[in-house]
């Protein structure tokens, strides 16, 4: 369980940095396709860095959790927090595309 620990910790740095590059203005980050019918770019890009910075927060609690207890009922848990914290960040992303570009896709 310390590599399941390990590897939760290094996707969770990969996107507190995508996500703070984001927010400071790196728009090479998101696609083409997204930035369609957006008008304030430096706001999306700033929500869309803040979505991926809440993205990793999951990732690292799951990560703590098995790095103190690598039981399988505490792996659960974990999971539990994992599956949680992604339906939000899709909640909160959907909102983000809904409210710049006017809808998903």
């Amino acid at each position: 369980m310390i590599l399941y620990a390990v590897l939760m910790f290094v996707f969770a740095a990969l996107l507190l940095l995508a996500g703070i590059m984001t927010c400071l203005g790196g728009y090479d980050l998101i696609y083409d396709y997204a930035l369609n019918r957006v008008t304030d770019l430096r706001r999306y890009a700033k929500a869309n860095g803040i979505a991926l910075i809440c993205l990793c927060l999951p990732l690292v609690a799951c990560g703590v959790l098995m790095l103190v207890q690598p039981e399988i009922p505490l792996a659960l848990i974990g999971l539990g927090i994992l599956v949680v914290g992604i339906v939000v960040d899709y909640i909160f992303c959907h909102r983000i595309q809904t409210k710049y570009n006017g809808g998903m896709f």
